[in-house]
């Protein structure tokens, strides 16, 4: 601390009173000495506590700022990883719109995080932590935006070229529809080609796998309605297909149209000789021959591993019609050089599983390889990654059966023809002799039909054409039609059950049983009964006018075959007034059973916030079913609604306001939840009204809660442990004696009048209501003498109704809430509006009525009641007519 020199005169003491010296100078000077030293050491003791407290109050300092890191590390991590809401946990476009609130969520964190740290040098020492976290956390959140974007807007790019083309492809026949889904594939590629940098071989082979998929699902839905069609358009379009597609697609069309091209073949005369039987057998106990055309094309070849042609001559190999795949003197010969091929993926390229072999075997490209896969790991009880020994025989004839079964749909070969096979291919054997395959059947490429579309097509399906054609003409009728006949009724059954049948006989299988006219015509039947069966599934979902459409369109017109499709049309008929009979009956139920809307069964009641969402879901869809159904718009079933009614019943007056609260506020729409407390009125009328009245909110002209009154005289009068026979209670059903009911009727027409004419159930509802009102401010008053107060009964009445006044001479009902005086206003002033509404157009009893007669009229006009706030305008003994013919409504709000 500082040395202060001390004065040569008297001292101060700390009380400020001057002391003379004590000791003597050469005393006192040492005493100096002294007190200098002890001041010295006191200011190096000074020093010493400052810089302790300074370096108590830094580490202070510092395990603040690190509190804070700590804070701004958690809140980092959750904003940034949290599973349930953390930003980089976010896809696509949710991480693209979020990206701007994330980041203002971290400013706002760290922003929190220094605000909460008043002392500035721990402030400052945070500031840079904090700062470098905010920027690695923002890198991250820019990094994952980056990527979501680009992957978004990849994934749009795709979907966009696959929906293109499957819209199109849904368009068979419009070439120009498909030339467009092509432009748009084509640019949907160069976008995704840009976004992941792909080079342009790689973004052409992207655009030719789209247009093979699109192209195959064209073909694919083309030939189910028009198969000659759909192969006749391939055959001139086939190079838009990459080549693994082509002949793949090109065969199952074919497949599919040879039948028909081969009838058409006999419809124009045939081709006068009969298809040679059998073939080249190959060696003993070869089970097909390449003249089954009725086998698979791999089977036919020889060839049961489909091997394609190339610069390989196998042994065994000869030439053959197909022009793709290698065809073989013998079945023996084809499997062995199935079992070389295996072979040599195991020995030269190390694929030694069902997975790596079959992926090699079947690519991707033309297969569906994980099926294929599937299938022979499957078949051979081993896993898709379990390594095999090809070399093992029994494991080679177990691949080798697996891999024919699947490329031909069965496998064919019996133990002795496998085993000569492998065992060639293995080594220790050689091929049974065969020089040659001798042609299983005539050659007719080169034959002209006079038909261009069998004429254009390749040799060897023509061949296959042309031989089918004089198959057919050879077959036994009789025998197709022990078949047909089967198939028709298996057929049949199926589409009345489920809409489709799994194995449809075609139009060909008819015309081979019973002749071109008869056979079209059973066929065209059996379309008739597949159309009504679909229709028939449809009709749980059809809307009422799609049904009454259907009905029309489906209405059979004289002519051959006329029977059956009456037949049909009955049955259509019937089915029609089930559904329409099921759904005016209960609505709500039907489509819950049909499984529609998404809507749920109100299984507990009591569960009021479920009870809630599903009348929210309810109320979204409810408009559409009843436009659909071609019914009143309904939210609750029967059995859902007497169960509601029910537990009404049991529950105390508050229960039953949360229970009407939360079906009210489920709907938010008050027509829609007028209409559901009406399913809910037949049984509990009162009760219902007081729902509607909770859920506007009505209260009476005292201030008290109109629905609360209305429960608690509802439950005063059948209080729930009430029995029928009026025990149960002390004092029997009801609570308070009520009054003699003539006279409280008496007073009702007298206060009521003519305000309810024309409307009497509305009267008789709240008449019922005016009694349980009248009961509820019984009990409040005490009074149990069941004497009528007539006070009392008439408030009760207006409770109720909301009001009954005089107007111009006519008693009519107020809009509930608003007081006389302010309805006469309205009503004096609302001509302007009420022209403006009807257009200026009004007539009464026959005769034009002129705006401004109208306006005059008005305000001096009876006036009757017809629904809450509506009302008719009276002109003499009739009323006043809209410019639609019907009678003017005047609206009066509430």
């Amino acid at each position: 601390m500082p040395r202060v020199p001390m004065p040569d005169g008297p001292q101060a003491t700390p009380g400020g009173i001057p002391q003379g010296r004590l000791v003597s100078p050469e005393v006192s000077d040492v005493g100096a000495r002294q007190m200098q030293g002890f001041g010295q050491a006191l200011e190096g003791a000074g020093q010493s506590m400052g810089k302790i407290a300074d370096d108590i109050q830094a580490r202070a300092d510092q395990t603040v700022a690190k509190a804070g890191d700590v804070q701004a590390m958690e809140a980092a991590s959750k904003l940034l990883y949290d599973p349930k809401g953390g930003y980089l946990n976010t896809r696509g476009d949710a991480a693209i719109k979020g990206y701007e609130v994330a980041q203002q969520g971290l400013r706002d964190q760290y922003a929190s995080i220094l605000d909460g740290i008043p002392n500035p040098r721990a402030r400052a020492m945070l500031e840079p932590a904090l700062a470098q976290r905010m920027a690695h956390a923002r890198q991250q959140m820019d990094m994952h935006a980056g990527t979501q974007e680009r992957q978004f807007r990849d994934n749009t790019a795709n979907a966009r070229a696959v929906v293109s083309y499957q819209t199109a492809a849904q368009n068979f026949t419009d070439d120009k529809g498909w030339s467009a889904a092509d432009e748009v594939a084509r640019n949907e590629t160069r976008a995704r080609a840009q976004i992941n940098g792909w080079d342009e071989t790689t973004e052409q082979l992207q655009f030719q796998q789209y247009r093979d998929t699109g192209l195959k699902a064209r073909y694919d839905a083309w030939s189910v309605k028009d198969p000659q069609a759909a192969l006749a358009h391939y055959l001139k379009n086939a190079a838009q297909l990459s080549p693994g597609f082509q002949d793949d697609v090109g065969n199952k069309l074919f497949l599919k149209a040879k039948s028909l091209l081969a009838m058409e073949v006999n419809a124009n005369g045939g081709v006068g000789f009969a298809p040679a039987q059998g073939g080249a057998a190959g060696a003993a106990g070869a089970s097909t021959g390449s003249g089954d055309l009725s086998a698979a094309r791999g089977l036919r070849n020889n060839n049961p591993g489909n091997i394609v042609k190339s610069g390989i001559q196998w042994a065994g190999q000869v030439d053959g019609n197909d022009p793709r795949f290698a065809s073989f003197a013998t079945p023996e010969a084809g499997i062995a050089a199935l079992g070389k091929n295996l072979l040599a993926y195991q020995g030269k390229y190390g694929l030694n599983t069902v997975q790596d072999i079959i992926a090699r075997w079947a690519p991707a490209t033309e297969n569906n390889t994980s099926a294929y896969v599937a299938a022979v790991a499957k078949e051979m009880g081993v896993k898709p990654d379990a390594p095999l020994n090809l070399r093992d025989a029994a494991t080679l004839s177990g691949l080798t059966r697996a891999i024919v079964r699947h490329e031909n749909g069965k496998q064919p070969y019996d133990d002795a023809t496998l085993g000569r096979g492998l065992s060639a291919a293995l080594g220790q054997s050689s091929l049974p002799a065969a020089a040659t395959r001798a042609p299983a059947l005539p050659d007719l490429g080169q034959a002209t039909t006079g038909l261009p579309l069998i004429d254009g097509l390749p040799p060897q399906w023509k061949q296959e054409v042309l031989h089918l054609a004089a198959t057919q003409a050879k077959q036994s009728m009789a025998a197709e039609r022990q078949v047909l006949d089967q198939r028709v009724k298996d057929s049949s059954a199926e589409y009345m059950a489920n809409g489709f049948a799994s194995n449809p006989p075609g139009e060909g299988a008819f015309i081979r049983a019973y002749g071109q006219d008869e056979g079209v015509r059973r066929f065209r039947e059996q379309q008739g009964v597949a159309a009504l069966g679909q229709n028939l599934q449809q009709l749980k979902e059809m809307p009422a006018a799609g049904m009454a459409e259907l009905v029309k369109a489906s209405k059979p017109q004289p002519g051959v075959g006329f029977a059956a499709r009456q037949q049909n049309y009955d049955i259509l008929l019937k089915a029609v007034d089930h559904v329409n009979k099921a759904r005016a009956n209960d609505p709500v139920a039907f489509a819950l059973q049909a499984g529609a809307y998404g809507i749920q069964p109100i299984a507990k009641p009591d569960d009021l916030g479920a009870l809630g969402q599903e009348m929210a879901r309810r109320a979204s869809v409810a408009p559409q079913m009843a436009r659909d159904y071609g019914t009143p718009v309904n939210l609750l079933t029967d059995g859902e609604a007497k169960g509601l009614t029910a537990l009404l019943r049991t529950q105390p007056v508050e229960q039953q306001k949360k229970l009407l609260g939360a079906m009210a506020q489920g709907v938010n729409n008050l027509p829609l939840y007028k209409a559901a407390l009406q399913a809910i009125a037949p049984d509990m009328p009162t009760v219902a009204l007081a729902g509607l009245y909770q859920a506007s909110g009505y209260r009476t002209t005292q201030g008290h809660d109109t629905a609360d009154l209305i429960l608690r005289g509802q439950a005063i009068l059948t209080p729930p442990d009430a029995k029928e026979d009026g025990s149960g209670h002390a004092g029997g059903k009801a609570l308070v004696k009520m009054p003699e009911a003539k006279l409280m009727l008496s007073d009702w027409n007298s206060v009521t009048g003519s305000a309810f004419k024309g409307s009497e159930r509305a009267a008789d509802l709240y008449l019922q209501t005016a009694r349980v009102v009248y009961a509820a401010k019984s009990a409040e008053d005490g009074d149990y003498s069941g004497v009528l107060n007539a006070g009392r009964w008439k408030s009760a009445i207006q409770i109720a109704t909301g009001g009954i006044e005089n107007h111009n001479g006519s008693q009519i009902v107020l809009p509930y809430g608003k007081p006389y005086s302010q309805f006469r206003d309205y009503v004096g002033g609302a001509a302007p509006q009420a022209i403006k509404a009807a257009g200026g157009e009004f007539s009464a009893g026959g005769a034009k009525l002129a705006a401004a007669d109208f306006a005059r009229m008005l305000p001096g006009a009876q006036l009757q009641s017809v629904q809450g706030g509506g009302y008719w305008v009276r002109a003499g003994n009739g009323v006043v007519m809209g410019a639609n013919g019907r009678p003017y409504l005047l609206q009066v709000p509430r």
